[in-house]
């Protein structure tokens, strides 16, 4: 046998196309059910968000909770000062930038 490794050909070599396809059927799914069963895809999509946030609520602050701890512990540990990048390199963004990008990601999500 031969060590030698031939690529995927095609404009898009490292998509999985199984899982590309997979996806992109579901996703279509969805949207073909609420475009056509407009009342009822709301009625179903409604019902699924509640019993999501009346069951999992309490699981989904717990986790941000942690998130939250884990990121506090992480600035204020010797992990803290790790330059993510070159140590010479300068950053992309100034601090007003990157406060901007986060303000208008914020208010963009709603």
């Amino acid at each position: 046998m031969s060590d030698l490794k031939i690529g995927r050909l095609g404009p898009f070599p490292r998509v999985n196309k199984p899982v590309f396809i997979a996806s992109v059927v579901l996703i279509l799914g969805f949207i073909v059910f609420g475009a056509l069963f407009q009342e009822m895809a709301n009625a179903v999509f409604g019902e699924m968000q509640s019993f999501i946030t009346h069951r999992f609520g309490w699981f989904f602050i717990l986790v941000m909770n942690a998130a939250v701890l884990v990121c506090l512990y992480l600035i204020f540990s010797k992990y803290g000062d790790i330059r993510l990048g070159h140590q010479t390199e300068a950053p992309q963004y100034s601090l007003p930038s990157w406060i901007g990008m986060l303000f208008s990601a914020g208010i963009g999500i709603g």
